[in-house]
């Protein structure tokens, strides 16, 4: 009647040491391949309502939170673009899926430290997390500061980063019968939800 725990012991290489602009495409497209594997157990089943269950709640402690500090138009307008999200599968989610956490070994893709996993989340949010944290090193804004500009690069058409992930995004969610349009709203969804470790940790 009692418990156990049986672990593997995992090596590898984080990729914060070994990511560079060259093979960032390569990385990119393995890891999201590691994410749809992640997630597929998990859409496989009916997609369910998320706002009341998933979004609304993250949302609303958004609002408590950084209300102080946010415009209440930004804020109506958030929830506008939110609640296009629907009907989605819901699925594992890491949740600290950043270059620091995502090893290469010998045998593939490593993941470590799941203290934050939420087995009911989101499709894409780690994807979303590990492009994003990986431009900032790419764009060294850990070093610079200069964050907003690393965030942009990884998002926009026009940059070489942005076209490899966007197109690993199209590819995630269009796997799981998901209107690549709704990157946005993950998007933004993806950073109200994150901010909260932010606001504890201030």
């Amino acid at each position: 009647g009692r418990p156990i725990l049986g672990e593997t012991a995992l090596a590898g290489v984080p990729l914060a040491a070994t990511l560079t602009p060259a093979s960032y495409r390569r990385v990119a497209e393995r890891v999201t391949d590691w994410l749809i594997a992640l997630a597929e157990p998990a859409a496989a089943q009916p997609p369910e309502p998320t706002w009341e269950t998933l979004v609304s709640p993250v949302l609303e402690r958004f609002a408590t939170e950084f209300g102080s500090v946010v415009d209440d138009a930004e804020l109506a307008r958030t929830r506008e673009i939110l609640g296009g999200l629907g009907a989605l599968p819901v699925v594992c989610e890491q949740r600290d899926f950043s270059p620091w956490n995502v090893f290469e070994s010998d045998q593939g893709i490593v993941v470590l430290d799941w203290e934050s996993g939420e087995p009911r989340g989101l499709p894409a949010l780690d994807l979303i997390y590990f492009a994003t944290h990986s431009a900032y090193y790419l764009q060294r804004a850990w070093i610079t500061g200069r964050y907003v500009e690393a965030h942009r690069a990884a998002w926009s058409p026009q940059t070489p980063l942005g076209r490899v992930n966007h197109a690993c995004a199209t590819r995630y969610l269009t796997h799981f019968d998901l209107d690549p349009e709704l990157l946005r709203p993950l998007r933004l969804f993806a950073w109200a939800l994150h901010a909260h470790s932010d606001y504890v940790h201030l």
